[in-house]
């Protein structure tokens, strides 16, 4: 009787496959975030105004502890810091100032003070190697003995890409409804960060007019910072991949008798 052979073919998963390059990529790209508390309670100075600042650090620049560029105590590590990031606070049409604020019921606050009508920008400029997310901010408007309608505000805000103008990544509107108060909390859901320069657009109206025009701010700004490999980078790790495929399936696709 002749002996029976069994044949076995061992094939490569394509799913391991994808698993393998998506860790790969993963594990290449920590996300590190900073949390902007604006703590200079003794002041009500422009932000970022060379004055301010030592060692030619600019506010909220290249963080990597609570403590940066001259100022005490200003920032939270979120996921980590954002050494690769330095930022800017800009003023658009109708605003006058962003600036350090504690007086009454703000604290540490960054007060956005303009028109009726007015447009603030904070942007995070990664170096070259690394992407931004805008995580979330909070918005406060100010308590007042006036009227609800006096203080009513209404914020239009944008994240985009490159410049004040660039394209929308992730918006909303929030309504900051009378002399309450009150703070909201705003998660951006950006999910993917943005090899670039990116600009979060602040953009204030008010449907009661009312000359006053100094009512809002912001606080507690939350961003990442998130390294993206350089396209050399992948192209030669999906290279590698392919060489691995190529091997495994030409040593471990034969027939084993």
């Amino acid at each position: 009787m002749k002996n029976s052979k069994s044949t076995k073919i061992v094939t490569w998963n394509p799913l391991l496959a994808a698993a393998f390059l998506a860790g790969v990529l993963l594990f290449a790209s920590p996300a590190k975030a900073t949390v902007i508390l604006f703590n200079e309670n003794d002041t009500n100075s422009p932000v970022n105004f060379s004055s301010l600042v030592s060692g030619n650090t600019g506010y909220a620049d290249n963080v990597d502890s609570v403590s940066e560029g001259g100022f005490t105590n200003n920032f939270s590590q979120g996921n980590a810091w954002t050494p690769n990031v330095t930022t800017a606070f800009t003023l658009g049409t109708g605003a006058t100032a962003q600036q350090f604020y504690t007086e009454g019921p703000w604290t540490d606050v960054n007060s956005l003070s303009g028109s009726l009508t007015s447009t603030f920008y904070i942007s995070f400029t990664p170096d070259s190697g690394y992407g931004v997310l805008v995580n979330s901010f909070d918005l406060l408007q100010y308590s007042s003995s006036n009227s609800n309608a006096d203080r009513e505000i209404l914020v239009a805000w944008k994240v985009r890409e490159s410049t004040t103008s660039g394209t929308i990544i992730v918006s909303g509107s929030q309504l900051l409804n009378g002399n309450t108060g009150a703070s909201f909390s705003i998660n951006t859901g950006m999910s993917s960060a943005f090899a670039g320069s990116v600009f979060l657009e602040l953009a204030r109206s008010q449907p009661s007019l009312t000359p006053d025009g100094n009512f809002l701010a912001t606080d507690n700004i939350n961003f990442d910072q998130v390294v993206i490999p350089e396209p050399g980078t992948v192209a030669l790790v999906t290279m590698g991949l392919g060489f691995v495929l190529f091997r495994s399936r030409k040593l471990f696709g034969k027939r084993v008798g």
